[in-house]
């Protein structure tokens, strides 16, 4: 237990958001919560209400890992709490695999391809991105 815990406010107590759901935590400002397969048990990933030269939208920030799961709770987010609204870009915080994990088929729009929207990211996290996707792809281990 870390000593000085006692010293953190948590504005929302024990509240969170259930896995492919969001929770408003200032005005266009949604938390989301996705799972992740190991000790860190999860990331926060966020949607912000959003305006790009007149449309309505919402941006995604970071994207979770790329995973049959997360996807399907992305694909809930988009049929049930997007209030009919496009995403209109994808952020990118840094090049981790929970969150850069799902960025192209974030950008593409899911399963349906909703969408084709940008990707918005630094060039060096991006590139270090592609190398740590390359170099996974060549170890033997990913082969097998």
């Amino acid at each position: 237990m870390n000593a000085l815990e006692h010293q953190l406010d948590y504005p929302f107590a024990d509240t969170l958001p259930e896995p492919g759901h969001k929770l408003e935590v200032a005005p266009g400002v949604f938390w989301l919560r996705m799972p992740l397969p190991f000790a860190l048990d999860h990331i926060n990933l966020w949607l912000l209400a959003d305006e790009i030269d007149g449309e309505k939208g919402w941006t995604i920030i970071d994207c979770g890992i790329a995973s049959d799961t997360i996807k399907a709770h992305w694909e809930h987010v988009f049929d049930t709490l997007l209030d009919g609204l496009p995403v209109l870009r994808v952020i990118v915080t840094h090049c981790h695999p929970d969150h850069l994990g799902l960025a192209h088929w974030l950008c593409e729009g899911g399963a349906r391809e909703r969408w084709h929207v940008r990707l918005w990211m630094t060039l060096g996290e991006y590139m270090l991105g592609r190398v740590m996707a390359a170099s996974a792809y060549f170890l033997p281990s990913a082969r097998n």
